[in-house]
């Protein structure tokens, strides 16, 4: 499988979000882009790899030492990103109001791992004072190759 056919849907999902206007249905407009995103998501998650490329079962707890940084690709979506091509998207069970890309987040963590179930907030990088989003839990943990969070993240640049 080869990144053209990640950035062939990709395309299709942006071509979809430049159609749209900004009209009284904007809020219908924002859950047919969502509904959107989620199958492309699906899509690029779901396409059969080589053997190779598999990054592994998903998993309940990273250490906090797996991962040098965290960033918001919407209002569900987490992704992880670990030392060399080490990546985790973290599916939130249910949205996470006021959660967006470009901010900081805080966990509540219990151990040095963060896990299935912790908690978390978000703040606004300008503004570390400034709360975000409503309390957020994190679900499972699932490795990612970096063709897949390349193809991801031009999907969500709509």
């Amino acid at each position: 499988m080869n990144r053209s056919l990640y950035l062939g849907a990709a395309a299709v999902l942006l071509a979809g979000c430049a159609a749209s206007s900004s009209s009284p249905e904007q809020t219908l407009d924002a859950e047919a882009r969502a509904q959107v995103r989620q199958e492309t998501l699906d899509d690029i998650l779901n396409a059969p790899l080589s053997a190779a490329a598999y990054a592994g079962e998903t998993e309940r707890c990273l250490s906090t030492y797996a991962y040098r940084s965290v960033e918001v690709l919407d209002d569900q979506l987490v992704l992880f990103k670990g030392n060399g091509d080490k990546r985790w998207i973290n599916r939130l069970p249910r949205r996470c109001i006021g959660l967006r890309p470009n901010e900081v987040l805080r966990f509540e963590l219990r151990s040095n791992r963060v896990c299935e179930t912790d908690s978390f907030r978000s703040y606004d990088r300008a503004f570390m004072t400034s709360l975000s989003s409503g309390n957020c839990t994190l679900g499972q943990f699932q490795p990612v190759t970096p063709e897949q969070v390349e193809a991801i993240e031009v999907a969500f640049e709509g």
